[in-house]
């Protein structure tokens, strides 16, 4: 079923064929691999689906994309990703033997074996969340969503008698009629979405990060850390590890452009990332709503007009590859306690190494979580030589890392951490701080309320709390809640501190439903009719507060006010629901139930309340044809111009091209230098492009000398300058004849092919 999910997925995506075959080959070796792996690890008992395909994903991935570097030079790359998975699975094979039996847990209760619709749910939540960036996925994701609540309601309904069931079995007509003209939507969807859809978000914003992900592919695929793509001579300084990954996924066959980094490999890791928080809410809680409820809050939450209330980043593939090996460490605490092993230390050691050279931002989660380990172990909560020897593991791959990564002579950081507390409301919240103090103290309290919805859960206390549950929820709640308060109080200019709020709502929200689940009865026959209503009034209430954003002038003083108290709607009306069910049912466990619930559904009715528009924008974006994504694409002239040099370059010729801007100036120093399609669609080393090296102001020193060379040979060339491009190694320049007015650049170099968009010229020796 997995696999045919995939392969239709990728179809319908436009991948090829083969294109589709090649890379689903790949993923499945890497995650069945993986997958027996994690067998070895975890020990005796039954695997089920989701363990299976999460846990697979990250054992497989991690080892996988290391193998691939580290075997880069020597073998073709075809195999080398391959070789630490067998030899992983060979050696534990051989020589490990997994602890008889397992550590008897005071207070745990056994994981139900049975779970329902598990695959279903899974391939539902990736369609959701994939929908709220590729828009022409939004009917089918909905009419998934509907099936599959359908489903795992039935008994529930049954339960309320012979009307509830035929009034359930009614909703089925509705359901189908969509499911039809669902399937006819992707029947003609190329009459519906943009021809480069796939570099588009919600249907209209474009995203450079996709191109810059193509480029980081060639280049980790080339050189590793040792040198970069962009700037060469120069070792890449950057959390690339994702990357890494993705360059395996390529390493069969030579793929369209963006094949990977636009298409397969997002919806590939959010595949992951979906099966690792169902089988985490199954470790979490015995009740059957609860892995589905997780799957939907996470995958439902989306951007909607402020970017900050979403766990999953649909602009930023790096983070959310890294959710995989975040889940996996929790996943692995959750099993190393009850069977302490060499080979799972091993394994939390290498899960935190990719975990942080995805995104080094995780960093500071993790450690935060591991020093309240730290504070536990001390006051005798747990055993001190477990949580020291997790500790030095930790620090051993992160250093590691770092040393790998960063270890050029004078290099600078990529970003300048400060103390800023608020900044991020500034950044992702639309406030000013020109506003008054009272504006601003209302605005935040109002973001801040408003991020928290999906965590109301935590309002109840969960009745199981076994060793293994103790030291899981020590790590991961101190982790995550740390990362909400960094994000808060630090900032950077390149905004990263969204990224420790996301990360800190990802961790939390599993946490948070299972306490829910765990700590209320809502399976009795008497309140699936309440807790359904409770629901439907949390998605209204997400509804009504997006609809009155949408409508906010933002040339009124007033705005940002109104703003604030719009994004509380839904806990307002959550209260007067909890207070109505009091009034009525007179339990007050059951009001706070209520009012979890309502909260926690508003978040997850943001993917509701904005999918018509994501779905409308999108749907309007076709009209534009190709025009809308060429300030990040290219031209279909200027991609013919790159895939000239493609076909009749060495692989190890440095190119240059006086493009560096996604809008075209007559100078390249005067725009955010976001352009590097050159690197990605052509595969070569490029002199300079684009930003890299940020924030180094030597190598900065380098960049404009090397850009001012480039510039100077394609407006004026002369021998000097030619002789400076020689000197670097560049054969091929590429002229860009919007940039420039030159024409003909004999005697110093030779035109080999032109078309509207520019020039490729051969350097004469």
């Amino acid at each position: 079923m997995v696999l045919i999910f995939g392969l239709a997925l990728f179809l319908l995506s436009s991948i090829q064929l083969f294109d589709a075959l090649a890379i689903i080959a790949v993923v499945t070796t890497q995650v069945t691999l993986g997958g027996l792996i994690w067998r070895k690890i975890r020990g005796a008992g039954p695997l089920e689906h989701s363990e299976f395909l999460g846990m697979g994903s990250a054992t497989g991935f991690s080892l996988a994309l290391l193998s691939s570097q580290i075997f880069r030079g020597v073998l073709p790359r075809s195999v080398g990703w391959l070789v630490l998975l067998v030899v992983a699975l060979v050696l534990l094979r051989i020589f490990y033997r997994a602890p008889v039996g397992e550590t008897k847990l005071e207070n745990e209760q056994p994981i139900n074996r049975n779970p329902r619709f598990e695959l279903l749910v899974i391939c539902c939540g990736t369609l959701v969340a994939l929908s709220t960036s590729w828009y022409w996925l939004v009917p089918t994701a909905l009419v998934s969503t509907g099936f599959v609540a359908w489903l795992l309601l039935r008994e529930n309904f049954a339960a309320l008698g012979a009307k509830s069931y035929w009034a359930y079995k009614v909703i089925l007509i509705p359901l189908g009629y969509y499911a039809v003209r669902a399937l006819l939507n992707l029947t003609h969807v190329e009459t519906i979405r943009n021809p480069n859809w796939w570099s588009l978000r919600f249907g209209v914003l474009q995203d450079p990060d996709v191109v810059f992900n193509e480029s980081m592919i060639n280049s980790v695929q080339r050189f590793g850390a040792s040198d970069n793509i962009f700037f060469a001579g120069y070792p890449l300084q950057y959390h690339w590890l994702s990357f890494a990954w993705e360059a395996t996924l390529k390493s069969n066959r030579d793929l369209a452009p963006f094949a990977i980094s636009g298409i397969a490999a997002p919806a590939i890791v959010y595949f992951a990332i979906i099966s690792l928080v169902y089988y985490l809410a199954r470790r979490l809680s015995n009740n059957a709503f609860a892995p589905p409820a997780t799957v939907a809050v996470i995958s439902m939450m989306c951007a909607g007009p402020i970017p900050l209330f979403r766990a999953l980043n649909p602009y930023s593939f790096s983070y959310n590859f890294s959710l995989i090996f975040i889940f996996a460490i929790i996943i692995l605490l959750l099993e190393i306690d009850r069977r302490y092993s060499l080979i799972g230390v091993v394994a939390f050691g290498i899960f935190v190494f990719v975990a942080i050279g995805s995104k080094l931002s995780n960093a500071a989660g993790i450690a935060a979580g591991l020093l309240a380990l730290v504070v536990a172990a001390l006051s005798g909560r747990f055993n001190f030589q477990k949580v020291f020897t997790f500790c030095c593991v930790a620090v051993s791959a992160a250093a590691l890392f770092w040393l790998f990564a960063y270890r050029a002579s004078g290099a600078t950081s990529q970003t300048n951490i400060r103390v800023d507390f608020g900044e991020i409301f500034i950044q992702k919240a639309n406030y000013s701080w020109s506003s008054s103090n009272s504006v601003l103290i209302l605005g935040f309290i109002s973001v801040g309320i408003a991020t928290l919805y999906p965590l109301t859960g935590f309002l109840l206390r969960s009745p199981q709390t076994g060793a293994s549950r103790r030291i899981v929820n020590c790590f991961a709640i101190s982790g995550g809640l740390s990362l909400l308060v960094f994000a808060v109080f630090l900032a950077d200019d390149l905004e990263s501190s969204s990224y420790l709020l996301c990360a800190g709502l990802a961790i939390l929200i599993p946490f948070s439903i299972s306490n829910l689940f765990n700590g209320a009865e809502i399976q009795r026959p008497s309140s699936p009719t309440a807790v359904l209503l409770a629901v439907l009034v949390g998605l209204v209430s997400a509804n009504v507060w997006r609809t009155l954003y949408e409508e906010l002038d933002a040339n009124e003083l007033s705005t940002q006010t109104r703003q604030s108290l719009i994004l509380v709607i839904p806990m307002l009306v959550s209260i007067a629901f909890a207070l109505l069910a009091l009034l009525i049912l007179r339990r007050a466990r059951f009001a706070i139930v209520a009012f979890a619930i309502t909260m926690i559904s508003s978040s997850a009715g943001s993917f509701i309340a904005n999918a018509g528009s994501f779905y409308s924008a999108g749907v309007a974006s076709r009209s534009g044809s190709t025009e809308i994504a060429e300030p990040i694409i290219g031209s279909n002239e200027y991609r013919e111009l790159l895939s000239w040099v493609k076909d009749h370059s060495a692989n190890r010729e440095i190119i240059a091209t006086n493009r560096q801007c996604l809008e075209v100036r007559s100078n390249p120093k005067e725009c955010l230098a976001l352009w590097s399609l050159t690197s990605a669609i052509t595969g070569r080393q490029n002199l300079v492009e684009g930003l890299y090296p940020p924030n180094s102001e030597s190598q900065n020193k380098e960049r404009d000398r090397r850009m001012s060379i480039i510039i100077g040979f394609v407006d004026n060339p002369s021998d000097e300058n030619r002789d400076a491009l020689v000197a670097y190694g560049v054969k091929w320049v590429i002229a860009d004849k919007a940039i420039t007015n030159t024409r003909d650049w004999q005697p110093f170099a030779t035109v080999r092919f032109e078309n509207p968009a520019g020039s490729i010229l051969e350097l004469n020796p």
